[in-house]
């Protein structure tokens, strides 16, 4: 008999711990799914949600916002840097949207992750210098790109509209023909 109460104590034990684990999943993911992390939008029906601001400095340590270009031009953003062979591969490509789209529409802007360490801003000046690349680069010195964009991989893209919504997310190395289709989708 005192064998069964225990078996019984221990099974309503378990059950209230499993429905609060339940409880604990349910609330953690629904909070973890709802924050500001970045969904790849590439589906015609996704919503479309406003980019997250962050600060860069120009090549003169000037702060740059990307928010200084809403309602100004659309913007491409490329993180990337010179260690990262698949980010050199796809240079040639943002080279010739650079020198395709130069106008009043569209700002490219080649941000550097530049964490001090593994990539400096004089090494990623070097690059662009030694490949003869003439693009508009910004540097992360503070990392909030990286951060605000939960970065884990690099290169990515990103394409905002003019009104500052993010379009589309391009995870890994970007061929020519999906960098104009985007680009275009931005611009018109």
């Amino acid at each position: 008999m005192k064998n069964n109460k225990r078996y019984i104590y221990i099974s309503v034990i378990m059950l209230v711990l499993l429905v609060a684990v339940k409880f604990g999943y349910d609330y953690l993911s629904s909070n973890y799914n709802s924050n500001q992390a970045i969904t790849n939008l590439s589906d015609e029906n996704s919503s479309i949600q406003p980019a997250i601001d962050f600060t860069v400095y120009d090549k003169n340590n000037n702060k740059v916002k990307l928010s200084d270009y809403k309602g100004k031009k659309a913007v491409v953003v490329n993180f990337w840097a010179s260690w990262c062979p698949p980010c050199k591969d796809e240079m040639p490509h943002f080279q010739e949207a650079t020198n395709k789209y130069n106008n009043e529409d569209l700002e490219i802007l080649m941000v550097n992750i530049t964490d001090g360490m593994r990539e400096t801003k004089e090494s990623a000046e070097e690059f662009m210098k030694e490949e003869g690349y003439d693009m508009n680069v910004m540097f992360d010195l503070d990392l909030d790109a990286a951060n605000n964009y939960q970065l884990n991989a690099i290169p990515r893209t990103i394409f905002i509209d003019k009104e500052g919504n993010l379009v589309y997310d391009h995870v890994g190395i970007i061929n020519k023909e999906i960098l104009d289709e985007n680009i275009n989708k931005i611009i018109n």
